[in-house]
């Protein structure tokens, strides 16, 4: 993809840059607002993050998927149960930041 500026917010894409080399995420387009692109991953179990435009070398829209092997098996229950102990770990650093 030529201009970054084309990403679409929810898509799922395959992005090259220098600090995280080539990873699988949804994109939403920050561009305008903060020069950056929001990295989020299917697995709940990973935080989203942005990036600087600048630090992107390639996104490559993601348009099918083929395999001769099932992915492995996805439970539900266990990803949403790292995605509350992720919630209740944020909760607790910013109460002791509220505290110091």
């Amino acid at each position: 993809m030529e201009k970054f500026e084309e990403v679409r917010d929810g898509h799922s894409y395959i992005v090259v840059s220098d600090s995280d080399g080539i990873v699988f995420k949804k994109l939403y387009n920050k561009i305008g607002e903060r020069g950056t692109i929001l990295l989020k991953s299917t697995n709940l179990a990973y935080e989203p993050y942005e990036i600087p435009v600048s630090d992107i070398r390639e996104i490559w829209r993601f348009t099918a998927f083929i395999s001769r092997d099932f992915p492995e098996e996805y439970d539900p229950a266990d990803h949403l149960k790292q995605a509350f102990e992720r919630i209740e770990h944020e909760i607790q650093d910013l109460k002791m930041h509220q505290e110091a």
